[in-house]
């Protein structure tokens, strides 16, 4: 079964990019690019329910 979380990226003023998801205040990361800004919420989120 797949879920589809939607998200926010912002950029960040000292480098780097902020995810957070929208319907789950509290999941949120970051990354040196959106490429990996987006694996790490990938992590968040299947590591959210453990």
């Amino acid at each position: 079964m797949n879920f589809e979380y939607p998200m926010t990226i912002t950029s960040c003023d000292e480098g780097g990019y902020f995810v957070q998801f929208v319907d789950i205040e509290e999941a949120f990361s970051q990354g040196e690019s959106i490429e990996e800004c987006v694996f790490n919420a990938a992590v968040v989120v299947t590591q959210s329910d453990k």
